[in-house]
Formats: C-alpha cells, structure tokens, sequence
C-alpha cells in the first residue's frame, strides 16, 4: 500500500475520567491543556516525519486540540507510543522536580510513585487502515472504527495510591511529606 493510502489513528485513555474529576474550573482548564499537550506531541511527531496530520487540522494550537489524532501515513505504533510516553514523562518529571525545588526541606518519598505515574497513567490506541483494502473509500472512517474497537479491549494498569487527593486529577497524590 502506497504511503499516501494509508491512514493511522491514534486516541488515549482514560480522558473522560481525568477530565470529570476536575472540581473547579482552573482544575478544568489544566486537564484539558494537558491532554492537548499530549495530542500535540504526537502531531508534532508526525509532523517532524513529513506525515499529513489530518485531524486535528491546526497544529500550531495547543490549547484545544482534539486526543483523537488521524494521520496520512505510515505512523508506527512504536514510534506514537514512544513519543506519548516521552511527553508524559517530561510533564511528570516537570511536576516532580518544581514540586521538589518549592519545598526544598520536606522530605519527601517519590520515586516509586513518581515512575508508576510516568509509567502507568495513559493507554495509548493505535490503528491503521488495512493494507489488502486499499481501494475502501471511506478509509478514515474505517481507521476510526479500528481505533473504537482496540479501544473497547483496554489492558490499562490502574494504581493505587496512597497520600492526598488531587484536585487536578482527582487522584491520590504521589508525592507527599513523610511525617
């Protein structure tokens, strides 16, 4: 299949759960800048591929940016996954290491939780059009419900935390003074 016949989507979970624990509106306003970071992350790795981002059509705007993400091309599942993950990380590390640097004389334990967030908070779907239908011609629809059925069989690794609760995320802190 000819690399301008192929169509990928990607999507991430748990959206709606990180987006309804939010209890005020700057609460809102931060998960919904942090999915759109995250969305914008893998549109700029396609980008940076020379692939066609083809949903969302802007990608020069963060806040706003739709966590379904349909690409013209061959984007491999390696490489979303990677590049998701990558974004994450940095996000929590941002998180950690402000956190840290604010409370400088609070001992605090992170590390484990601090890698299982890093780790464990997202499930990344991918999918792509078939090779052997190359002449469908409603090729985007038949990525999205690809995508729609990998999502309806979730592997996702849920935590239990311990500490307090997040107003952000709704869930238990990972980070907390050991007193």
């Amino acid at each position: 299949m000819s690399i301008d016949r192929m169509y990928t989507a990607i999507t991430f979970a748990p959206v709606q759960g990180f987006i309804e624990k939010s209890r005020k509106l700057r609460d809102l306003y931060g998960s919904s800048f942090i999915l759109s970071y995250l969305a914008r992350a893998l549109c700029n790795r396609a980008d940076a591929m020379d692939l066609k981002v083809v949903s969302p059509a802007i990608i020069n705007v963060t806040q706003g940016t739709p966590n379904q993400i349909i690409i013209q091309g061959d984007f491999a599942k390696a490489d979303a996954e990677e590049e998701f993950r990558k974004a994450w990380k940095n996000l929590v590390e941002c998180c950690r290491t402000t956190i840290q640097s604010k409370l400088p004389d609070e001992p605090y334990t992170w590390q484990r939780a601090w890698n299982l967030c890093g780790e464990h908070t997202w499930e990344l779907f991918w999918a792509q059009t078939d090779p052997k239908d190359a002449r469908n011609p409603d090729r985007i629809g038949d990525v999205r419900r690809r995508l729609n059925e990998r999502k309806r069989s979730r592997a996702w690794t849920g935590i239990n935390w311990s500490g307090e609760s997040s107003t952000l995320s709704g869930a238990d802190a990972i980070a907390w003074p050991q007193w």
